[in-house]
């Protein structure tokens, strides 16, 4: 029997996933709920291989952020990827994570320590605009 071919083999990933994903829930399939997990974990190579805090520290985009924090909403706290986010240069994942996560990121312990990181870095723009959110904060 000959391999199928690629667009075939796609064709069949996609229709799996959209099965998994926007079919099976309506079907009350709880029993089977460890075979969907297992179909989907394996149909997804995007999120198996990211966490995010590795995307954070990659500067991934907004979009593979937000992919990665629904699947993982306990990702943990903030403090690591904003630091880690200061002193790799990626701006809009500070931003993301100080508009998103505000929870995980506004402790003064975290913004100092980011600050101080943006500092060490040589990026003294950021420093300032964390220093001004934590008088921001105090005012509150």
């Amino acid at each position: 029997m000959a391999k199928p071919s690629l667009p075939l083999l796609t064709t069949v990933v996609t229709t799996a996933i959209v099965v998994c994903r926007e079919c099976l829930p309506g079907y009350d399939v709880d029993s089977l709920s460890h075979v969907v997990g297992l179909l989907d974990g394996y149909l997804n190579t995007f999120s198996s291989n990211w966490t995010v805090p590795r995307a954070c520290n990659a500067g991934l985009s907004l979009r593979a952020l937000e992919y990665l924090t629904t699947r993982d909403p306990d990702w943990g706290d903030g403090k690591d990827a904003a630091y880690v986010a200061v002193t790799k240069k990626s701006l809009h994942v500070l931003k993301w994570l100080n508009e998103c996560y505000p929870d995980r990121t506004s402790s003064e312990a975290c913004i100092r320590g980011a600050a101080r990181a943006a500092m060490q870095a040589g990026h003294a723009e950021v420093a300032r605009e964390l220093e001004q959110k934590l008088k921001r904060q105090r005012l509150e």
